[in-house]
Protein backbone atom coordinates (compact mmCIF):
# COMPACT_ATOMS: atom_id res chain seq x y z
CA UNK A 1 0.00 0.00 0.00
CA UNK A 2 1.41 3.57 -1.01
CA UNK A 3 2.14 5.85 1.44
CA UNK A 4 -0.78 8.26 -0.27
CA UNK A 5 -3.43 5.77 0.44
CA UNK A 6 -2.30 4.71 3.97
CA UNK A 7 -2.45 8.62 4.41
CA UNK A 8 -6.00 8.42 3.70
CA UNK A 9 -6.80 6.18 6.58
CA UNK A 10 -4.66 8.31 9.31
CA UNK A 11 -5.74 11.68 8.42
CA UNK A 12 -8.61 13.57 10.76
CA UNK A 13 -11.59 15.45 10.37
CA UNK A 14 -10.30 18.82 9.11
CA UNK A 15 -13.04 21.79 10.14
CA UNK A 16 -14.69 23.42 7.20
CA UNK A 17 -12.99 25.92 5.57
CA UNK A 18 -14.27 29.59 6.52
CA UNK A 19 -16.80 31.13 3.68
CA UNK A 20 -14.86 33.98 1.89
CA UNK A 21 -15.86 37.04 2.60
CA UNK A 22 -18.20 38.86 -0.03
CA UNK A 23 -18.14 42.11 -1.36
CA UNK A 24 -20.27 44.79 -0.32
CA UNK A 25 -23.00 45.02 -2.98
CA UNK A 26 -22.57 48.99 -4.47
CA UNK A 27 -25.13 51.15 -3.62
CA UNK A 28 -27.69 51.99 -6.82
CA UNK A 29 -27.47 55.61 -8.11
CA UNK A 30 -29.84 58.42 -6.44
CA UNK A 31 -32.67 58.87 -8.05
CA UNK A 32 -34.38 62.13 -7.60
CA UNK A 33 -36.98 63.66 -9.47
CA UNK A 34 -35.99 66.82 -11.34
CA UNK A 35 -37.57 66.39 -14.58
CA UNK A 36 -39.96 64.50 -16.33
CA UNK A 37 -38.07 61.79 -18.62
CA UNK A 38 -39.26 62.67 -21.82
CA UNK A 39 -37.52 66.20 -21.56
CA UNK A 40 -34.18 65.26 -19.84
CA UNK A 41 -33.84 62.69 -22.95
CA UNK A 42 -33.56 66.14 -25.00
CA UNK A 43 -30.68 67.23 -23.08
CA UNK A 44 -26.98 67.06 -23.75
CA UNK A 45 -25.03 64.42 -21.69
CA UNK A 46 -23.16 67.21 -20.46
CA UNK A 47 -26.36 68.82 -19.12
CA UNK A 48 -27.50 65.99 -17.72
CA UNK A 49 -24.39 65.52 -15.64
CA UNK A 50 -24.38 69.03 -14.55
CA UNK A 51 -27.58 68.37 -13.18
CA UNK A 52 -27.03 64.79 -11.22
CA UNK A 53 -23.75 66.65 -9.87
CA UNK A 54 -25.95 69.30 -8.37
CA UNK A 55 -28.90 66.99 -7.18
CA UNK A 56 -26.23 64.31 -5.66
CA UNK A 57 -26.95 61.53 -8.20
CA UNK A 58 -23.83 59.13 -6.70
CA UNK A 59 -21.38 57.33 -9.80
CA UNK A 60 -23.41 59.55 -12.29
CA UNK A 61 -20.42 59.27 -14.48
CA UNK A 62 -20.66 55.49 -14.85
CA UNK A 63 -24.12 56.13 -16.40
CA UNK A 64 -25.23 56.01 -19.74
CA UNK A 65 -27.23 58.64 -21.29
CA UNK A 66 -30.72 56.36 -20.74
CA UNK A 67 -29.70 55.67 -16.89
CA UNK A 68 -29.14 59.09 -15.80
CA UNK A 69 -32.68 60.07 -17.87
CA UNK A 70 -34.10 57.53 -15.90
CA UNK A 71 -32.33 58.47 -12.23
CA UNK A 72 -33.69 62.24 -12.58
CA UNK A 73 -36.18 61.59 -14.03
CA UNK A 74 -37.22 59.76 -10.39
CA UNK A 75 -36.55 56.51 -11.45
CA UNK A 76 -33.71 54.37 -9.52
CA UNK A 77 -31.05 53.41 -12.40
CA UNK A 78 -29.49 50.15 -12.41
CA UNK A 79 -26.16 49.75 -11.37
CA UNK A 80 -23.70 48.97 -14.17
CA UNK A 81 -22.22 44.62 -14.05
CA UNK A 82 -18.90 44.61 -12.89
CA UNK A 83 -16.93 42.16 -14.37
CA UNK A 84 -15.53 39.72 -11.65
CA UNK A 85 -11.93 40.54 -11.20
CA UNK A 86 -9.62 37.38 -12.72
CA UNK A 87 -8.76 34.92 -10.46
CA UNK A 88 -4.32 34.62 -9.59
CA UNK A 89 -3.60 31.10 -10.36
CA UNK A 90 -1.10 28.45 -10.60
CA UNK A 91 -1.16 26.10 -13.80
CA UNK A 92 0.34 22.60 -13.10
CA UNK A 93 0.57 19.42 -13.86
CA UNK A 94 -0.07 17.20 -10.93
CA UNK A 95 2.35 14.26 -10.60
CA UNK A 96 2.23 12.56 -7.40
CA UNK A 97 -1.04 11.88 -5.88
CA UNK A 98 -1.87 13.41 -2.21
CA UNK A 99 -4.79 13.23 -0.13
CA UNK A 100 -5.11 17.15 -0.88
CA UNK A 101 -5.59 16.37 -4.53
CA UNK A 102 -7.69 13.75 -4.22
CA UNK A 103 -10.18 15.53 -2.22
CA UNK A 104 -10.09 18.68 -5.08
CA UNK A 105 -10.78 15.93 -7.62
CA UNK A 106 -13.48 14.35 -5.70
CA UNK A 107 -15.44 17.46 -4.95
CA UNK A 108 -14.83 18.90 -8.93
CA UNK A 109 -16.10 15.94 -10.48
CA UNK A 110 -19.25 15.83 -7.99
CA UNK A 111 -19.57 18.97 -9.79
CA UNK A 112 -18.82 18.50 -13.15
CA UNK A 113 -21.47 15.39 -13.37
CA UNK A 114 -24.20 14.31 -10.73
CA UNK A 115 -24.37 10.29 -12.29
CA UNK A 116 -20.67 9.53 -12.44
CA UNK A 117 -18.49 7.94 -9.43
CA UNK A 118 -16.21 9.96 -7.68
CA UNK A 119 -12.67 8.64 -8.19
CA UNK A 120 -10.79 6.93 -5.17
CA UNK A 121 -7.06 7.03 -4.69
CA UNK A 122 -6.51 3.97 -7.20
CA UNK A 123 -7.72 5.58 -9.79
CA UNK A 124 -6.45 8.73 -8.79
CA UNK A 125 -2.73 7.10 -9.06
CA UNK A 126 -4.00 5.40 -11.95
CA UNK A 127 -4.80 8.22 -14.30
CA UNK A 128 -0.97 10.05 -13.30
CA UNK A 129 1.07 6.92 -13.92
CA UNK A 130 -0.48 6.23 -17.57
CA UNK A 131 1.91 7.61 -20.03
CA UNK A 132 -1.17 9.25 -22.38
CA UNK A 133 -2.90 11.41 -19.16
CA UNK A 134 -2.12 13.94 -17.96
CA UNK A 135 -3.84 15.73 -15.12
CA UNK A 136 -3.88 19.06 -15.07
CA UNK A 137 -4.42 21.50 -11.86
CA UNK A 138 -5.07 25.43 -11.04
CA UNK A 139 -4.20 26.49 -7.41
CA UNK A 140 -5.77 29.65 -5.84
CA UNK A 141 -3.63 31.67 -3.50
CA UNK A 142 -4.61 30.10 -0.66
CA UNK A 143 -3.43 27.03 -1.83
CA UNK A 144 -6.72 25.20 -2.64
CA UNK A 145 -7.52 23.50 -6.08
CA UNK A 146 -9.72 25.47 -8.14
CA UNK A 147 -9.70 23.53 -11.11
CA UNK A 148 -8.77 21.38 -13.36
CA UNK A 149 -8.36 19.30 -16.77
CA UNK A 150 -7.45 16.01 -18.21
CA UNK A 151 -5.44 16.20 -21.58
CA UNK A 152 -5.16 12.47 -23.76
CA UNK A 153 -2.46 12.04 -26.30
CA UNK A 154 -1.68 8.92 -28.11
CA UNK A 155 -0.75 8.08 -31.19
CA UNK A 156 -2.90 6.56 -34.06
CA UNK A 157 -1.35 5.67 -37.87
CA UNK A 158 -2.45 9.33 -38.81
CA UNK A 159 -0.52 11.01 -36.36
CA UNK A 160 -0.01 12.14 -32.80
CA UNK A 161 -3.22 13.39 -31.47
CA UNK A 162 -4.64 15.21 -28.20
CA UNK A 163 -7.80 15.19 -26.49
CA UNK A 164 -9.34 17.48 -23.44
CA UNK A 165 -11.51 16.26 -21.43
CA UNK A 166 -12.83 16.48 -18.16
CA UNK A 167 -12.78 20.36 -17.66
CA UNK A 168 -14.01 21.71 -14.24
CA UNK A 169 -13.57 25.22 -12.10
CA UNK A 170 -14.95 24.68 -8.55
CA UNK A 171 -18.43 27.52 -9.00
CA UNK A 172 -16.80 30.16 -6.92
CA UNK A 173 -14.22 30.47 -9.28
CA UNK A 174 -16.24 30.31 -12.65
CA UNK A 175 -15.86 33.82 -14.69
CA UNK A 176 -12.23 34.52 -13.55
CA UNK A 177 -10.03 33.08 -16.30
CA UNK A 178 -9.39 29.62 -14.96
CA UNK A 179 -11.03 27.58 -17.63
CA UNK A 180 -8.86 29.62 -20.38
CA UNK A 181 -5.46 29.18 -17.52
CA UNK A 182 -6.03 25.51 -18.15
CA UNK A 183 -6.78 25.05 -21.79
CA UNK A 184 -3.80 27.24 -22.40
CA UNK A 185 -1.15 24.75 -20.74
CA UNK A 186 -2.95 22.40 -22.25
CA UNK A 187 -2.72 23.51 -25.94
CA UNK A 188 0.68 23.91 -24.97
CA UNK A 189 1.67 20.68 -23.84
CA UNK A 190 -0.01 19.15 -26.70
CA UNK A 191 1.75 21.34 -29.00
CA UNK A 192 5.22 20.56 -27.61
CA UNK A 193 4.29 17.03 -27.61
CA UNK A 194 4.32 16.98 -31.42
CA UNK A 195 0.09 16.30 -31.39
CA UNK A 196 -0.79 17.49 -34.86
CA UNK A 197 -4.95 18.52 -33.60
CA UNK A 198 -6.31 18.93 -30.28
CA UNK A 199 -10.12 17.81 -30.01
CA UNK A 200 -12.86 18.26 -27.07
CA UNK A 201 -16.24 18.64 -26.98
CA UNK A 202 -18.81 21.16 -25.15
CA UNK A 203 -22.21 21.36 -24.66
CA UNK A 204 -24.05 23.76 -26.45
CA UNK A 205 -26.08 25.11 -23.99
CA UNK A 206 -22.24 26.12 -22.16
CA UNK A 207 -22.04 29.30 -24.05
CA UNK A 208 -19.31 30.95 -21.83
CA UNK A 209 -17.18 28.19 -22.57
CA UNK A 210 -17.71 27.66 -25.99
CA UNK A 211 -16.87 31.06 -26.89
CA UNK A 212 -14.24 30.91 -24.50
CA UNK A 213 -12.99 27.76 -26.89
CA UNK A 214 -13.53 29.80 -30.08
CA UNK A 215 -11.15 32.54 -28.86
CA UNK A 216 -8.30 30.35 -28.24
CA UNK A 217 -8.80 29.25 -31.67
CA UNK A 218 -10.64 26.37 -31.94
CA UNK A 219 -13.04 26.05 -34.55
CA UNK A 220 -16.81 23.74 -34.37
CA UNK A 221 -16.27 20.92 -37.19
CA UNK A 222 -18.72 19.21 -38.99
CA UNK A 223 -19.22 15.72 -37.69
CA UNK A 224 -21.08 13.89 -35.75
CA UNK A 225 -20.18 12.08 -32.15
CA UNK A 226 -21.47 9.03 -31.13
CA UNK A 227 -20.94 6.69 -28.29
CA UNK A 228 -21.82 3.66 -26.76
CA UNK A 229 -22.10 2.58 -22.82
CA UNK A 230 -20.20 -1.28 -23.80
CA UNK A 231 -21.75 -1.90 -19.31
CA UNK A 232 -25.35 -1.12 -20.88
Amino acid sequence: MSWFRSSLRRRSEAPPAAEPEREAADEAPVAVAVAPPEELAGRSLADLHSLAREHGVSRYRLLRKDELVAALGGTPAPVPAREPARREVRIAEVRSASVDVLDALQRLVGELSSSAAKPHATELEEIIESPVTRLIAATGESGEVVGMLTLVLFRIPTGRRAWIEDVVVDERARGQGVGEALTREAIRIARDSGARTIDLTSNRSRQAANRMYQKLGFSRRDTTVYRIEPAG
